[in-house]
């Protein structure tokens, strides 16, 4: 059985979100990151959710889906390491550096 991208992030945020504030997070940030990272795991290979409903849209292989869909894996990353790197201070709460 998969779970799809927003059920792990609603069955798990009542959990990590505490732990997130506690460090010091900014919780817009962080969940610009948690979306980015979710769309990665739903294309990523062997499990990716959305690879398997290409599969059945357009009747191809999974390996075929899997090497057209490396170009997005790569820019959803340089994405990730954008958002972390352009700024130093991009996950920390502002209130935390007064």
């Amino acid at each position: 059985m998969f779970l799809d991208g927003i059920s792990a992030v609603v069955l798990t945020m009542a959990i990590i979100e505490p732990m997130i504030r506690q460090a010091g997070f900014d919780m817009i940030w962080f969940g610009i990151f948690l979306v980015i990272v979710v769309e990665m795991a739903q294309i990523t290979p062997p499990v990716g959710f959305n690879l398997f409903v290409l599969q059945g849209m357009a009747n191809k292989d999974m390996g075929y889906i899997a090497k057209k869909c490396i170009s997005i894996i790569f820019i959803n990353d340089s994405c990730c390491n954008t958002s972390c790197n352009f700024s130093r201070n991009c996950f920390v709460d502002a209130r935390t550096n007064d």
